[in-house]
């Protein structure tokens, strides 16, 4: 059983490790073509939009010839995303780009907020959500005022955690969670200086050691220019640096043991085989990787609510006139799943199954709807092969069903 396991831990260090590409690859410990991503990346458009990433202030956000994405990670890709291609599409738009992830929420909501008092806002709103998180997202929202967010938002913005806020609602749990987080930075700094200080007094290098203090009495008083403690400093950071990679590695190769013998049962990559190549990546054209999030059942009380919330916030936005579009990306698995071969996961109703009614309402961009066809068709890569996400092919035809989406409503 040794011999085997060494094996595995060579395997792992010389071909594994450093082919580690997509999110699926880091998370699965799998190994991946490294030509795949530079023959993604040449489909890559230049840079077509001009961005805004700050704390979302709609006060100074542009409202002419502007867009406003609100999303997680599909939003925020960069020159490969579908926000690249708007920017072709509108061109002379700002786009104000918010990817939040965690606070999705407090961001629909500011805009909810605005609509409701007739504040101005930018003429084309998207709100983005992925399969797997549409329901739970969509279920807490409020077309009601809540203007507690205005001032969530705003404490987000300057890290002026209110002791109120934090004692008295639920949202300020996670403020408090943040302010700990920054807490503990700046602790963990504090002691990486006290470290650096302690090491040059004991070493002597110190250029302010001219008292007898006690910390002194280990050194040996003598004046060192500046240039050598910076290169020692940069010595120090760099064996630091190298231990812990060195560390992450370890763990990394102790964890793909793990999985390799089955002794982790719990790997969140999922590998099912297709019946055709649909990737180019070399080695894996007919394998389908997903995240194990993928197959996890709806809840059907949520779903109730979530249909309710999104009929009442396309009727809203329709009423008051704006431009407005809700897109869900699809989960990998569920585009993928008609076209596997011996997959136990194919009968699973995923979240889109219960959200078709609204396919055909330029409010609501269902995005399996629109890619299915691509796949069924052989289209390679619409989604990438070692990650959860769309590819720039797929982008570009969002873009496009987006503008096409957002020109019926005018």
């Amino acid at each position: 059983m040794v011999l085997p396991i060494i094996c595995t831990i060579i395997y792992y260090t010389t071909t594994v490790e450093p082919h580690r590409n997509g999110d699926l690859g880091r998370l699965g410990l799998l190994p991946f073509d490294d030509d795949y991503d530079n023959y993604l990346y040449s489909m890559v458009t230049q840079n077509s939009y001009e961005t805004r990433r700050d704390n979302l202030d709609f006060e100074k956000a542009e409202c002419d010839s502007a867009i406003l994405v609100i999303g997680d990670s599909f939003s925020d890709q960069g020159n490969a995303g579908f926000v690249n291609y708007l920017g072709e599409f509108y061109p002379g738009y700002k786009i104000y780009n918010f990817r939040t992830d965690e606070d999705n929420l407090i961001r629909y909501q500011l805009f909810i907020n605005r609509l409701i008092e007739d504040k101005p806002l930018p003429q084309i709103v998207i709100f983005e959500s992925v399969e797997r998180y549409v329901t739970s997202t969509l279920s807490q929202l409020s077309l009601e005022l809540r203007p507690e967010f205005e001032k969530i938002n705003k404490q987000a913005s300057t890290h002026d955690i209110s002791p109120s806020l934090a004692a008295n609602s639920e949202e300020g749990e996670f403020y408090k969670l943040v302010k700990s987080i920054k807490e503990s930075k700046e602790a963990l700094e504090g002691k990486i200086l006290d470290t650096q200080e302690f090491i040059k007094m004991q070493l002597g290098i110190t250029s302010v050691a001219e008292k007898d203090t006690p910390q002194n009495l280990f050194m040996c008083k003598k004046k060192v220019k500046r240039s050598k403690f910076k290169k020692f400093s940069k010595f120090v950071k760099n064996i630091g640096k190298e231990k812990d990679d060195l560390k992450q590695s370890f763990l990394n190769t102790q964890e793909y043991v793990k999985k390799r013998w089955n002794i982790l049962k719990d790997n969140p990559v999922i590998h099912v085989p297709l019946k055709k190549d649909l990737f180019s990546c070399k080695g894996a054209e007919n394998d389908l990787y997903f995240y194990f999030e993928d197959i996890q059942p709806v809840e059907k009380e949520k779903y109730r609510i979530a249909k309710q919330n999104l009929e009442s916030l396309i009727a809203f936005t329709k009423q008051k006139g704006k431009n407005f579009l809700f897109m869900v990306p699809s989960d990998k698995f569920d585009l993928y799943k008609d076209f596997t071969k011996k997959n136990k996961y194919k009968k699973i109703k995923c979240p889109l199954d219960y959200y078709r009614e609204f396919n055909s309402n330029d409010r609501f961009l269902n995005c399996k709807e629109l890619l299915y066809p691509h796949v069924k068709n052989g289209e390679k890569d619409i989604y990438r092969c070692h990650d959860t996400h769309w590819s720039p092919i797929a982008a570009r035809y969002v873009a496009e069903e987006i503008k096409r989406k957002i020109d019926n409503q005018k």
